[in-house]
């Protein structure tokens, strides 16, 4: 059975690996297969393992987390969209800035 290819959301989830990038340093998953290394967590909805296993080194905060944890839903009908975003509170929130 074909699936149908939905450009926009495959390329939400991308910008989110891309975010996870620029934050981290490091990739969220080695790759998008469903029953292997930190995907699986994603697909099977193990979201705190998920973070967990990142969060060794690193921090994110919650909303970060949760504008993330949304852009790399399993289900593409799940992620959110551009506007929803574009208007999330790690977004449209403060600047942190160093001295």
């Amino acid at each position: 059975m074909k699936k149908n290819y939905n450009g926009i959301m495959n390329d939400l989830f991308a910008a989110g690996v891309t975010l996870f990038i620029l934050v981290s340093g490091k990739a969220p998953f080695i790759n998008s297969n469903p029953n292997t290394g930190f995907y699986k967590f994603i697909a099977l909805n193990y979201i705190e393992k998920f973070w967990s296993s990142h969060e060794k080194k690193i921090t994110f905060s919650a909303d970060l987390k949760n504008l993330l944890t949304s852009m790399f839903a399993f289900d593409p009908t799940h992620r959110l969209t551009i506007s929803e975003i574009l208007s999330h509170p790690w977004v449209t929130g403060d600047i942190l800035m160093g001295d």
